[in-house]
């Protein structure tokens, strides 16, 4: 058994708990379950930063998103050896984005509908003047009706922009995070890049490294788009990451990205709906003809009792 802050008891770990994992915990305050991180206090940490993530804190709770997971509780946790910050967020029943998209198969649809809740997060937390900076698939969770809630908002923007790089993770910053530290919104877009691209090649773009050069490296030079095959009834959402990907020819706000889902998403309903007025057209056409062949059998049977009859007078 293991408890933080004397409150929460963590339900899901091994041997060890790990800095910067999601882990389910109960609080035992309210008897409820819970998200909890643990954030050690280390020389990547910058100063404020505790307070500057209860302010964060506070905007997120006026944020009303059901894909957007409030923080309750926000305290220190301190050990024989070390001092840890922890948070604790709401709790939403699913499991990672992560783990959905390399157990599953993703069709277009699923692909983009996934898209379209990650992108109109984005942007209520834009027009709160919040980014996340850390958007990866491991703090996005979806449940069994592909409902998703994104944790972490708010942890990287309490640390004056600088990415905390959990567990060593760099494969979902952008370039100028990986460069000077600096994050913004549209280091979100090119995460939702990355992210998309997972979910349709469960792969990443620019694989991994053990440091910010490197990995940088590996993002300049860029992804080798004819080397990739992918169903062509894809081929909008390849476009849509290969956008946000791009330095360039790229996306400067979120309605830009929900108009080329949405032209994606409009197409797939129009398609269902006219296969269902076909498919409902045979319907009827088999139940017509199924009708006829009734008629013509009674009219036959009647026709054979009237002989039946007349052979007997």
């Amino acid at each position: 058994m293991q408890f933080i802050g004397n409150r929460y008891e963590i339900l899901n770990y091994g041997n060890e708990i790990q800095v910067g994992k999601l882990y389910t915990a109960r609080d035992t305050y309210y008897n409820r379950t819970v998200y909890l991180k643990l954030i050690k206090n280390v020389e990547n940490l910058r100063i404020g930063f505790m307070p500057d993530l209860i302010d964060e804190s506070t905007v997120l709770s006026q944020i009303n998103s059901e894909h957007i997971g409030k923080l309750l509780h926000i305290d220190v946790h301190c050990t024989e050896y070390d001092v840890y910050y922890y948070i604790v967020s709401e709790y939403f029943k699913g499991e990672s984005l992560k783990s959905f998209i390399y157990n599953n198969i993703l069709d277009r649809n699923t692909i983009a509908s996934l898209a379209m809740n990650i992108v109109k997060s984005l942007e209520i937390a834009n027009v709160n003047h919040l980014y996340h900076g850390s958007l990866d698939p491991n703090n996005i969770f979806i449940d069994e009706n592909k409902n998703i809630k994104i944790f972490d908002f708010g942890i990287t923007k309490a640390n004056k922009g600088v990415n905390l790089r959990f567990n060593k993770e760099r494969s979902y910053l952008c370039p100028h995070q990986l460069n000077i530290d600096y994050t913004d919104k549209e280091s979100d877009f090119f995460s939702m890049g990355i992210i998309l691209f997972e979910m349709v090649f469960r792969e990443l773009p620019f694989g991994y490294a053990y440091n910010d050069k490197e990995m940088l490296k590996q993002v300049d030079k860029g992804v080798r788009w004819s080397l990739l095959e992918y169903d062509k009834s894809l081929e909008d959402i390849v476009t849509i990451i290969r956008k946000l990907l791009s330095r360039d020819n790229k996306y400067k706000t979120t309605q830009e990205i929900v108009i080329d889902l949405s032209r994606i998403i409009y197409e797939d309903v129009q398609v269902e709906e006219e296969n269902s007025e076909y498919y409902e057209e045979q319907e009827i056409n088999i139940k017509n003809v199924n009708l006829k062949r009734k008629l013509l059998t009674s009219m036959l049977v009647l026709f054979l009792a009237i002989m039946i009859v007349l052979s007997f007078i």
